[in-house]
This record gives C-alpha cells, structure tokens and sequence, in this order.
C-alpha cells in the first residue's frame, strides 16, 4: 500500500462521502490500496506516530505535516520534518518518501508572498535540500503543492474547498488528479526516484 501521514484534509474533511476523499479516490487510479492516516488538527511529525506506520510493510509513504505544523514556525517544521526522515531512513533505509508542503488556508490567500504557509514551504524545502546533501536523497521527494487549486488562466477555482482550506469533493477530484501520476512514477521506481515536484496545473 500508500501510507498518506497527514491532517485533516488527508482524513476527508469535507468531501460528501467517503468515496470522493482523495485518498480513496488515488486508491481508485493506481489500483492499489492507500492508508489513510489523517490527523485532524494534531500531525507535527511525530517519530511515536511514525513508529506505528513503519509497521506497515508500504511501497511509499506520504508525510503531509504542514498543514497543521506551519503554523508552529519555520524552525518547528524544518527541525521535525529533518529529524523524521532520518528516522524513517534509520529503521527503514530503502524506503520511498515524498515530503508535502500543504495547500494554502484561511486568510493565507490574502497575504502576498510572505505568510505562514510560505514559511512553512520553505522551511521544509530547505530540510529536504539539506537531508539530500546528508546522502538520504534515494528515494525522497519534495512536492510544492502550493497552487494545488490554480487554474489554467492563473486564478483560483474557490469552490474546491468550503472553507479556503478543506476541499469539497470538487477539490478532492483536484488533488486526486494533481497526485496520482506524481505517486504513480514514483511507485514505479520504488526506492529509486526522488527529487522536487513543482506543478502549477495538472
């Protein structure tokens, strides 16, 4: 399987029925199964939570911390996400990994270039650039998922999400399209293929 670590927007909230949460949705596309491990308002890469999902004999693991730990600031989310992947690489050293920056929330939207949510990205951009200059690139990936709601014409499509942070099922159907070839070419070079993913439209 795919473990998805995440928040609440991993979990479901607020598509109409369990069927349109992304999770189940990518299940669906790649034809395998997909853990849904979403933590609604408490996923701070934690290594205890960690501990449970490395039980988990997956092909790929998704750690989507941000968006509940960017609020905690850039240090918290570059120290943590830094020290979780070492850990994650010191008990299973062959796994694939992909990093996620998290869609904007709430008043983001409205706050230019230097807000939380930028913050947040950048720290963990840099904990990802700084664990491939350490030897643990094989394998790992970092995906910007910033724009995830960015339309062809360059604006944003608000009624993908209910709240300018959960997705509707109309967002759901969104991030299932933006991940699901993103997963796909890294399940078929399992252990192999890292690197940045930075996609405004899919």
């Amino acid at each position: 399987p795919v473990v998805w670590y995440g928040s609440s927007i991993t979990q479901g909230a607020c598509a109409s029925k369990p069927g349109d949460a992304y999770t189940n949705a990518i299940a669906r596309a790649l034809r395998r199964p997909v853990a849904n491990f979403g933590f609604a308002g408490t996923c701070f890469y934690e290594p205890e939570v960690v501990d449970f999902l490395l039980a988990i004999d997956a092909a790929l693991y998704v750690v989507d911390c941000n968006p509940n730990s960017e609020a905690m600031g850039f240090d918290f989310v570059h120290n943590r996400s830094v020290a979780l992947v070492r850990y994650m690489r010191q008990l299973k050293p062959d796994v694939t990994i992909v990093v996620a920056s998290g869609t904007k929330m709430g008043p983001v939207w409205l706050e230019g270039t230097d807000n939380q949510h930028a913050r947040g990205t950048r720290a963990l951009s840099r904990a990802y650039d700084e664990l491939v200059t350490q030897g643990l690139g094989r394998g790992l990936s970092f995906v910007d998922v910033g724009e995830i709601y960015a339309q062809p014409d360059g604006g944003i499509f608000w009624e993908m999400t209910v709240d300018g942070l959960h997705p509707s099922s109309l967002g759901m159907e969104q991030i299932t399209h933006f991940w699901a070839p993103i997963l796909l070419e890294r399940l078929t070079y399992s252990g192999g293929l890292g690197g940045r993913v930075h996609v405004i439209y899919r």
